[in-house]
């Protein structure tokens, strides 16, 4: 390589490092801004807010397919209702969102319209003509065209007449797919009944030839007709639930309602609810009351044969549909009777009046020999002037004398409380030479001479076999004094008259009259169930009768008596109680109550005695050190 060559190559290189620091440290050209979303979404067509919008019309043109009616919105208590085709409160969802659809509506492009394209667009005969009316009374207009050929929709909106906007298909688009009819079902409130669960005041549920009324009195419904009972407020609850959140899965025409095999003339069940006070309830609100308003719902056939769907056609307003209905669900409106709605409570009897208490109990089975047992519980009778009589005090030791002798029995002789009792008396705030002094302790201490020796004398062990003339004399503490023994506990408020007044448990026969109060039947009978069938007698379980007798003594003076027949077949089945004229089924576990042994003896032994000492949990027991065992 000669000189020159090296010479440009060398000039080649400064010139490549120079631009690269060049390079680097320049400031970067400005990019370009980018178009904001409102540029790329374009024009917004109508300069008003949704907010401010009161009604809203869309109107089908000839021949707009699924259009027979046009669809007519107004807000009333910022709520939309749908007035035109049929009055129905709007879904508050899908009525707000056409209206968000269409007042949020914007131009991508605008075209000239000429006599040679504007049939072309749609737009010289549209296919909808869309009005918004504000608060202000004022109206904007949209008139909606054919799609283009770019899948995009023509449009024209306010004063436009030379131009139309060219918008995306969307939302708008999807919306009038169906036509007017598809958007009135869309938009359409799906809730068929109008009435809830706390505005309805009565009630008639009809099945055959089968008719139930009730009424709500204040806060509770019961039967009116064909008897006049309390009813059970779950029951009730129930089928008013169902009744009032009946929705429509697809609304539809009772032509074709028949024709598909509805047999509304024949329906399963009508049940009619209404907001009007009985005519016996005096009326307790302002003069000026809503309009009373009674709907009848008419349950027909299931629409296949999963029976989960069922037509129905509602009388007000005016309305016919599929609705989801479970089997269980429609069971239990079309089994109603007067002994599933009634009032579950059998009787119901204060614990606090009743005297006595008496069961009987028979047992019969195929292989074992019939066995009665009769038990009688009585409330113990107190002298009511004295009040419950106390137990009688221990006699206790003789009075001391005036002077206490110049010596102390040794403790061996007096005895000492236990540690649990000095623990809890220290506890109290007491100081142990108070309570040495108040058990008979010296008053004074020893005298203390006034001197003492300032040297001890030295330990020195004694020799082997040897043991000092003289020892000091122990020094032993003060007595400790035996404390009483605690008062016997209260006596039970039951006696077992069957055992010549042995004490009752009183917990065991509080359980039970506590399921008297008020007893309460899991499900009324019409009849006594029979023995299940197919049994075999040997291996039948055996049958257990109890009658409960309870006599009970009211704040008058009046006493009732309760007689309760309850018949236990064992197994799985219910047991079955009898009261008057009730056949009923109860809960086992009332059962179980009445097998429990009332003087607690099936209950499990008490704990034993902690023994004197230390309490539970400290190492070793007994007294600290010092103090005499």
């Amino acid at each position: 390589m000669n000189f020159r060559t090296t010479i440009i190559l060398l000039i080649l290189l400064i010139g490549a490092g120079v631009f690269f620091i060049v390079a680097n440290n320049s400031e970067d050209p400005p990019k370009k801004a980018s178009p904001t979303a409102a540029d790329e979404s374009g024009r917004k067509l109508f300069d008003v807010k949704s907010a401010d919008i009161k009604k809203i019309s869309v109107v089908p043109g000839a021949g707009v397919a699924n259009s027979s009616q046009p669809l007519e919105m107004t807000k009333v208590d910022d709520e939309w209702k749908i007035t035109k085709p049929i009055n129905w409160a709007a879904d508050s969802f899908e009525g707000g969102n056409l209206v968000d659809t269409i007042v949020d509506l914007r131009s991508s492009a605008t075209i000239d319209l000429t006599d040679k394209n504007r049939s072309g667009t749609g737009l010289a005969s549209p296919r909808y003509t869309v009005e918004l009316t504000d608060t202000n009374g004022k109206v904007h207009k949209l008139l909606v065209g054919e799609r283009s050929e770019l899948g995009r929709l023509y449009v024209q909106s306010g004063g436009e007449t030379a131009t139309a906007s060219v918008i995306t298909e969307g939302r708008l688009a999807e919306k009038l797919g169906k036509g007017t009819d598809g958007l009135v079902a869309n938009i359409r409130d799906k809730k068929l009944v109008g009435i809830s669960t706390f505005d309805a005041k009565q009630m008639e549920i009809t099945v055959g030839g089968r008719k139930l009324s009730l009424v709500k009195d204040a806060n509770a419904w019961k039967l009116t007709s064909p008897v006049d009972l309390a009813a059970d407020m779950s029951e009730v609850s129930d089928i008013l639930t169902t009744i009032s959140n009946l929705r429509a899965d697809a609304f539809s025409n009772e032509a074709t309602a028949t024709s598909r095999g509805a047999k509304f003339e024949q329906p399963r069940a009508v049940v009619t609810l209404s907001t009007a006070a009985p005519a016996t309830q005096p009326a307790t609100g302002p003069a000026s009351q809503p309009a009373a308003r009674t709907v009848t719902v008419y349950i027909g056939q299931p629409t296949d044969i999963t029976e989960e769907k069922v037509w129905v056609k509602v009388s007000d307003p005016a309305s016919v549909a599929t609705v989801s209905l479970s089997k269980s669900s429609f069971e239990k409106i079309a089994d109603a009777t007067v002994l599933s709605l009634r009032d579950r409570r059998v009787f119901d009897l204060d614990p606090e009046t009743v005297s006595e208490v008496s069961l009987t109990t028979e047992t019969s089975g195929a292989t074992q020999p019939s066995q009665k047992q009769s038990l009688k519980i009585e409330r113990r009778k107190e002298n009511l002037e004295l009040g419950p009589q106390m137990p009688k005090p221990e006699a206790g030791p003789a009075a001391a004398p005036a002077t206490s002798p110049a010596t102390k029995p040794s403790a061996s002789q007096s005895g000492h409380l236990s540690w649990v009792a000095w623990a809890s008396t220290l506890a109290r705030g007491a100081s142990l030479t108070t309570l040495l002094q108040s058990e008979g302790a010296p008053a004074t201490k020893p005298a203390v001479p006034a001197t003492l020796p300032t040297t001890m004398p030295s330990a020195v062990a004694s020799p082997a076999g040897t043991q000092p003339t003289t020892t000091p004399a122990a020094i032993q503490p003060a007595a400790l004094p035996v404390m009483p023994e605690p008062p016997p506990p209260p006596k039970t408020k039951w006696v077992l008259g069957s055992a010549k007044g042995a004490d009752a448990d009183d917990a065991t026969v509080s359980n039970l009259l506590f399921d008297l109060h008020p007893l309460r039947a899991t499900k009324f009978l019409a009849a006594m169930p029979a023995a299940p069938a197919g049994t075999q007698p040997a291996t039948q379980p055996a049958t257990s009768v109890y009658v409960l007798t309870v006599k009970a003594v009211a704040a008058g003076g009046k006493a009732t008596t309760y007689e309760l027949k309850v018949t236990d077949r064992g197994g799985d089945t219910k047991p079955i109680g009898q009261y008057q004229d009730l056949i009923f089924e109860l809960d086992r576990a009332f059962v179980d109550k009445l097998k429990n042994k009332f003087d607690g003896t099936d209950k499990a032994p008490a704990p034993p005695p902690r023994p004197q000492g230390m309490p539970q949990g400290f190492p070793g027991g007994g007294f600290p050190g010092g103090f005499p065992e």
